[in-house]
């Protein structure tokens, strides 16, 4: 057992190495699963302000007034994406980064 121990993570990074780089070297996932990796952002020009997403926020991260766009607090945001099922509009995104909103926006 010992000498096939590693297979599956040579396997992995023989298929996946660019994940892998994106990961370790990029601080960036490609995929926008990882959390530490990824941020949620309103898009201004899609937010009508009906305050769905700020309602349904477990840790009250979305603020703003009725009728203008909402902001995410990303120190108060948990990334838990109820904010992105919730929204009719389509007005919030995933950014892939370094978790603080610089990133790749897939």
């Amino acid at each position: 057992m010992g000498q096939t121990a590693p297979n599956p993570v040579l396997t992995t990074i023989k298929f996946f190495r660019e994940e892998y780089e994106a990961h370790i070297l990029h601080k960036y996932c490609p995929a926008k699963k990882c959390k530490a990796l990824i941020s949620y952002e309103v898009l201004t020009d899609k937010c009508k302000g009906c305050g769905r997403c700020s309602k349904e926020c477990p840790s009250g991260a979305i603020a703003g007034e009725k009728k203008k766009p909402f902001t995410v607090e990303q120190e108060k945001c948990v990334r838990c994406g109820l904010c992105i099922n919730v929204c009719k509009f389509g007005a919030v995104q995933v950014l892939s980064g370094n978790g603080k909103g610089a990133g790749k926006n897939v």
